[in-house]
């Protein structure tokens, strides 16, 4: 079933659109067949906030006038003379740039869109598609409005014309007249006022009765239109930008009266488009258009920045508004930030190297109960993924940046283990493991009223230590004491991954099965939901799924919660990509909670060496999802309509998480692969050769297109169990270390040997590197200083060793021993580190 969400991220498009069913086609004569379509359009049942019926005829003393809108800061009348200063449309190079920017933004859609840009200043100009034909719509009200001014300045008509709504004038769609009766008066001003507010199309219709049809016509190809609008009731972006210009150049010459209708068009209610993620200080002047049987949505436009300009916009057979609305809406923020010098690349726009159809890509939904989602997916900000206090997924949000909560007062920066407890061993799964990150949550007071915790941890809030053991248990503990704050969990398999708690701060947490044997006890992997009230299971999902193209289901994978709309997203070694709609019950009355998940599944054949499964965390930005798998495909996707954005050939297994970073409008993933596929192809090669050296890669790519920025390798042995090169995740470096990443290498230099470096973010080079004599698989996490702002890093090894470390210089400042190998990655809340070793520990570690 196809996948009906369609990118947008803003509330605002989506409550426009339930009220634009058709803003429509002019009763022109020759248009019978469009005509009889729109009226099948059912009139709207909600009309814009304001006046609810027709205003009524005046009194016959009374002298009609016009009522404008009154703007807050009305726009300045435009000066003749262009305004000076630097304008980046000057340079045609440039501008050039930008329209194969934007041509490549316009290519991954499905529908046809067309743009017209014009400097107003300069006269310099920008066309795409520009004089292909589109269905004007409601855009053509701006034309129609045009001509009566025209014969209003010259004497012929003014604006307390009686007009009487005749059934002739009848077309559903948005405006007020179709609320009143046939027979109801409204004056030339007011039908003036609703055509260019409202898209009032029965106030146009009398407008267009008012003026001949034949005059408007006439007039239109006078200005320099191109296409005969009467003919098929279509145009141009080209033609509508000239319609734009004249509102521009006559409003210069007579602001008294094309002031009115620039007016009217900065206070359109429909704001959906051109202006949507403008500055709200910059007034737009501009007419939309919708023509839903033909998926047409239009917008032109003046914008009245500092260098004015017009953009004129239309579109057809698009997938739906939602989609149409968002691409006209970026679009015009691109030129908008062009106009003001800048950056304006800041839309997923993938090279053609990177889109899916050049990797003969495959790909599709499983969908076997018919869930349709009509969610709309869009993630914030990381600092805004969790309502509740801690470290409750993988690197703490959609972003993997994190893994602290909280600062650390560091006086000495000394490491003391400050509580222990022991933990199991199944066959050779001993202690914690890879990833093995805990999730740390403050519980408020009424939280833990309502759970199964022991008595003593009643009556007050509570810091819970969550960790998922290689023992078989999940183990629960207070974070300053280490004392066990319920009954474990018994899995009764190993779990190598790392636990999720419920951003919402519900009483929920999500784990993963990554073994399927216990001695000689074997049991199918699953992903499973516990209550937290009482810890039991509230849902699971089987690993071995008939719609999997993998037979291997395991769950290494972190989870990640879309709060707003209760959706839940869950790689698999599997190779599917779970999106679940919970339809979460939480009844604090009763102290009950549950989960009924509606499933959709993303799957696809991996095009370069067949192999699937997914062990990283996902990285999340608004709507799409950065992964990698075992076969070393790097994969952008869309949540919305679940299709593949860009792709990349890593060249390698990749299992460290993807981390995301924003810098300014740019977003950016650093992406880090393992040695194993070219190690056992070179072994098999080789005839089982001892020492395979060969190159691991830290990449950094453009989020958005999917090029490549810069890639640093390293030397690596190879190992068939323990693969060297990246296993742990990044530190991407913010505020004192905002010019580099914190990476960490394993197998390098020596077989056991480790390296963790500092690389520029700008080249990828080398700052410093500290030399290890043992390897490590665990993720670094940085900590900040209270008073200072200060960024340290916590470092765990193979060695058992965990490290304090400066990441200005690679300093040491101090270490502390936790009996053996660390591949587990610590979580830190405020100043207490927490984390797991093969020494059968879990360890409470105080930084001060």
């Amino acid at each position: 079933m196809t996948h009906k969400r369609k990118i947008i991220n803003s509330l605002i498009a989506v409550v426009i659109a339930t009220l634009v069913f058709m803003t429509g086609c002019s009763l022109f004569e020759g248009l019978e067949e469009i005509i009889e379509e729109a009226s099948k359009t059912p009139a709207p049942s909600g009309m814009p906030t304001g006046t609810a019926e027709p205003t009524k005829v005046p009194d016959e003393t009374s002298t009609p006038v016009p009522t404008p809108v009154v703007t807050s800061n009305p726009t300045p009348t435009p000066s003749a003379t262009p305004l000076p200063g630097y304008n980046p449309a000057e340079d045609i190079e440039k501008l050039d740039v930008l329209e194969e920017y934007i041509e490549r933004y316009f290519s991954q859609f499905d529908g046809r869109y067309g743009l017209t840009f014009l400097d107003i200043s300069t006269g310099n100009q920008m066309n795409i598609a520009s004089y292909d034909q589109y269905i004007a719509a409601s855009t053509s009200k701006l034309p129609i409005n045009l001509y009566l001014f025209k014969k209003i300045a010259e004497g012929a008509l003014s604006f307390d014309i009686e007009m009487e709504y005749l059934e002739q004038d009848l077309e559903y769609g948005t405006g007020l007249i179709i609320k009143g009766d046939y027979g109801d008066k409204y004056t030339v001003a007011q039908l003036v006022e609703y055509s260019l507010v409202y898209s009032d199309n029965c106030a146009i219709n009398m407008i267009i009765r008012l003026c001949g049809r034949d005059n408007i016509l006439d007039y239109m190809m006078d200005l320099g239109a191109t296409i005969n609008y009467g003919l098929r009731h279509r145009s141009c972006p080209a033609d509508m930008a000239v319609f734009a210009k004249e509102l521009y150049d006559r409003n210069i010459e007579n602001p008294g009266l094309y002031g009115i209708m620039v007016n009217y068009l900065e206070n359109t209610v429909f704001n959906d488009r051109i202006n949507r993620y403008l500055p709200a200080g910059v007034p737009v002047a501009h007419k939309i258009g919708n023509y839903i049987n033909e998926n047409a949505y239009n917008d032109i436009g003046i914008v009245y920045a500092d260098n004015p300009y017009i953009v004129s916009l239309m579109s057809e057979q698009t997938n739906e508004n939602l989609e149409a609305f968002e691409v006209l809406a970026q679009t015009s923020l691109m030129i908008y930030r062009f106009m003001e010098g800048e950056e304006y690349e800041s839309v997923m726009n993938p090279v053609t190297e990177a889109r899916p159809e050049a990797f003969s890509f495959e790909y599709d939904t499983v969908n076997p109960n018919g869930y349709d989602f009509n969610e709309l997916i869009s993630f914030g900000d990381p600092d805004d993924y969790q309502d509740a206090k801690g470290v409750l997924t993988f690197r703490g949000n959609n972003y993997r940046n994190g893994g602290a909560y909280g600062t650390v007062d560091i006086d000495k920066g000394e490491l003391g283990i400050i509580w222990s407890f022991d933990v199991g061993v199944i066959d050779n799964w001993p202690g914690t493991g890879w990833t093995g990150q805990p999730s740390i949550i403050e519980w408020p007071q009424e939280t833990v009223a309502l759970m199964n915790v022991f008595p003593q941890f009643k009556g007050s809030s509570l810091k819970e230590v969550i960790y998922a053991a290689m023992d078989g248990f999940i183990y629960f503990c207070e974070l300053e004491t280490g004392e066990w704050t319920r009954p474990p969990i018994e899995i009764g398999f190993p779990t190598k991954g790392s636990v999720t708690v419920d951003p919402r701060g519900y009483p929920i947490f999500y784990t993963g099965q990554g073994v399927d044997y216990n001695g000689e006890v074997y049991g199918l992997p699953k992903y499973r939901m516990f209550s937290l009230i009482d810890q039991s299971l509230i849902y699971e999902i089987p690993g071995y799924d008939s719609s999997a193209y993998r037979g291997w289901y395991a769950f290494d994978s972190s989870g990640l919660l879309y709060i707003e709309e209760d959706i839940y997203i869950e790689c698999a070694e599997n190779g599917l990509i779970y999106i679940m709609k919970l339809n979460t019950q939480y009844d604090k009355t009763n102290g009950t909670i549950s989960v009924n998940p509606e499933t959709i599944k993303y799957r696809y054949k991996n095009p370069i060496n067949g192999r699937l499964g997914i062990e990283n965390s996902p990285a999340i930005y608004k709507n799409y999802i950065f992964f990698a798998d075992n076969g070393g495909l790097l994969q952008c996707l869309d949540l919305n309509t679940l299709k593949p954005v860009w792709l990349a050939d890593l060249g390698d297994d990749t299992d460290a998480s993807i981390v995301l970073e924003e810098d300014g409008n740019k977003v950016y993933i650093y992406v880090s692969s393992e040695f194993d596929l070219r190690g056992k192809a070179a072994q098999l090669e080789l005839e089982q050769a001892e020492d395979i050296v060969m190159e691991s890669y830290v990449r950094k790519f453009n989020a958005l297109t999917g090029e490549l920025v810069w890639e640093t390798s390293y030397d690596c042995w190879y190992d068939s169990y323990i693969n060297g090169g990246f296993l742990a995740t990044p530190v991407v470096g913010t505020n004192d270390i905002n010019d580099r990443i914190i990476i960490n290498v394993a197998k390098t230099g020596t077989k056991m040997g480790g390296r963790i470096a500092a690389l520029d973010k700008d080249t990828g080079l080398e700052i410093w590197a500290l030399v290890l004599p043992n390897y490590s698989w665990s993720s670094p996490t940085a900590i900040k200083d209270t008073d200072s702002g200060k960024t340290y890093i916590l470092h765990c090894n193979f060695s058992g060793t965990m490290r304090l470390i400066d990441p200005l210089n690679g300093t040491i400042i101090s270490e502390v021993s936790l009996g053996a190998n660390i591949e587990s990655t610590p979580a830190v809340f405020n100043d207490i580190a927490v984390v797991g070793s093969y020494a059968k520990k879990i360890f409470g570690i105080r930084i001060n």
